[in-house]
């Protein structure tokens, strides 16, 4: 009983700031400002961008410190021991044998299989998602440029490149293609993360049927976060990373592959998925202050050096101009992000919509980095210098990775922002509670009931993933996906949709250009036409000054018809907010304006409504 009371005393001061930091999370409010003139809900609450992110990392700072100092007080840890927790000591061969490369071959086999036996993609087209990428890779198709004549929002693989390749992989142009592409992007990276886990494991001190057991419990859960749609092939180049960061570790060597590997990753990434990719470079901040303390000055120069070659060599692919506009289209990006698609963060415990699943990520997060400060400064021989190194490394990511939580933050982007720090905490309770049983002894006939767990644990899978059709699935995948390349577009759109896009083709034929002033931004893929802006995807435009840049596109190429109206106007709402405060009309004024003035009404179809422009024009 004493102990117990020891124990809470210890963690009382955390507890108190805790209760402390979450009860002041409204009362921490900045002045809002917009001089870009942004509208979304930030704007329409007159809501600071610093608020919710301000918020966020005092209210994970100060509990964390808290604990830190009590810490150091309670075991009396001086300044030096403090220096040294990034100090890394090269270990010898790992006495414990590493798991068979053969497990990691049969998980990647049960990936696959699971992926052949998933039924496609049938549902109507998403107008506004998808559209995104169709019309990113038809805008290419046609005006063969990239930063110069698109508005990139996403990445240029994503936006530009990934439809583009999907139509020459299967040879024909069309949405399931793009589908089909996804679901093995989604594989890819399923099979990077996997091939992470195998590494990351093998660096333990497990005995190596822990070490299985813990391969096990890990590769399942990340299966089911990308299952879920926590996790997907945006962040290939996250796992792949740590893949680098662990051979970094390992090897004594300074000119490596590895070395020259992780100095390409950085534009790699960006180009890969824009807000992965800064997430992803965030982390070199550390990884250099990692390298410095450690006096790998060679390294962090080899890595440098890395960087700038990579960018000199893009320089020199995709040409000076293009590559100005690839700065100032990825920095608007990243500096409009909050303002245009930002939702305000749940006050946690609070009555607040998606507050309980925001509240659940914050607590995660600081659980996390108490368990941690705990790993860091054991000094058991169970906690290797390369495994300690990693989990910190991983923890910082996965509170960076938090951001797509506190910008955008409903329920969905909450998940998936705080997938990393779930998945932390499993890697947590999973090594601890495999490190404690390992100090028992066990004799022969316990470690053939721990077999049987390996196994039942494996069967409970299999039997919850797979079922008698699926396995018909894999059998008849290559006459599936035959079949499925065959459904032509239109049968991916409800009649709505299309006597609108009948309607456009026939009135456009002459034309050599269009303008969608709407969020279906699919209709312009169906109507084959050039956009007539750099703005193929309206919803991401965002500032003043590009409402005016894309008028002054307007006026230049003088279309004759634009596309208003439609019935996703309310696309970008919180759940449950039916209004249309949000709509194209109401978000940019400056081109509403210039439109009502320069075109008037010519037909109404549906929700739609076709503008011509005014003969004295």
């Amino acid at each position: 009983m004493k102990k117990i009371f020891h124990e809470i005393k210890f963690l009382l001061p955390t507890f108190l700031v805790l209760i402390i930091v979450f009860f002041f999370w409204d009362k921490i409010s900045f002045e809002y400002k917009n001089l870009r003139e942004i509208k979304g809900y930030y704007s329409l609450n007159k809501y600071s961008v610093l608020n919710d992110n301000i918020r966020y990392i005092l209210s994970i700072f100060f509990p964390t410190l808290i604990y830190f100092l009590t810490y150091i007080y309670r075991y009396k840890i001086n300044p030096i021991e403090i220096l040294n927790i990034l100090k890394f000591k090269f270990s010898n061969p790992n006495k414990n044998k590493k798991i068979s490369f053969g497990l990691l071959i049969v998980s990647l086999i049960i990936a696959l299989f699971y992926f052949l036996s998933l039924k496609f993609n049938s549902y109507p087209m998403d107008l506004f998602h998808e559209g995104q990428i169709l019309v990113g890779a038809k805008n290419y198709e046609i005006k063969k440029k990239l930063w110069e004549e698109s508005y990139i929002v996403t990445s240029l693989f994503i936006d530009i490149l990934y439809a583009n390749i999907a139509w020459k992989i299967f040879n024909i142009e069309n949405v399931v293609s793009t589908r089909i592409l996804l679901s093995f992007l989604n594989l890819g990276g399923l099979f990077v993360a996997l091939i992470f886990v195998f590494n990351f494991i093998n660096e333990t001190n497990l005995r190596k049927e822990f070490k299985i057991f813990a391969f096990l419990i890990l590769s399942i859960s990340i299966f089911y976060f990308f299952k879920n749609g926590s996790l997907g092939f945006r962040d290939l180049p996250l796992f792949f990373f740590f893949i680098l960061l662990i051979n970094n570790l390992k090897s004594k060597k300074i000119l490596s592959l590895t070395n020259i590997l992780i100095g390409f990753l950085p534009l790699v990434s960006i180009l890969w998925s824009l807000d992965r990719g800064v997430f992803l470079i965030l982390l070199y901040l550390f990884l250099f202050i990692f390298l410095i303390i450690n006096k790998r000055f060679n390294q962090v120069l080899l890595i440098l050096f890395t960087i700038i070659a990579s960018l000199l060599i893009f320089v020199q692919i995709i040409g000076i101009t293009e590559f100005k506009a690839f700065i100032i289209n990825s920095y608007d990006i990243i500096i409009s992000s909050d303002l245009l698609n930002g939702l305000i963060h749940p006050k946690p415990f609070s009555n607040e919509i998606n507050s309980s699943r925001a509240s659940k990520s914050l607590i995660i997060i600081i659980i996390n980095s108490l368990i941690l400060i705990n790993i860091l400064f054991n000094k058991s021989k169970n906690h290797k210098s390369i495994f300690k190194i990693l989990l910190l490394f991983f923890y910082l990511e996965s509170i960076i990775y938090y951001k797509i939580g506190i910008t955008r933050s409903d329920g969905g982007h909450i998940k998936q922002g705080s997938s990393l720090s779930y998945f932390t905490l499993i890697i947590f309770i999973t090594y601890l509670t495999l490190i404690k049983i390992q100090e028992f002894n066990f004799k022969k006939k316990y470690k053939i009931i721990f077999f049987y767990i390996h196994f039942i644990v494996l069967i409970g899978f299999i039997v919850d993933n797979f079922n008698k059709n699926q396995f018909y699935n894999i059998i008849t995948f290559n006459k599936r996906i035959d079949n499925y390349l065959k459904i032509q577009d239109k049968k991916l759109i409800n009649d709505r949709e299309k006597d609108i896009i009948n309607r456009l083709i026939f009135l456009l034929k002459d034309e050599k250009c269009f303008q969608v002033f709407t969020y279906e931004t699919a209709i312009q893929y169906f109507v084959k036409k050039p956009t007539c802006t750099n703005y193929y995807h309206i919803m991401n435009l965002g500032s003043k000054n590009n409402q005016l840049h894309f008028i002054k596109q307007i006026e230049k190429r003088k279309p004759t018809y634009f596309l208003v109206g439609g019935s996703y106007r309310t696309i970008g709402n919180y759940k449950g907010d039916n209004s249309e405060r949000l709509s194209p009309e109401k978000r940019f004024q400056y081109i509403d304006r210039y439109i009502k003035k320069n075109y008037i009404f010519f037909e109404k179809i549906n929700s739609w409504i076709i503008l011509k422009k005014t003969s004295d024009k």
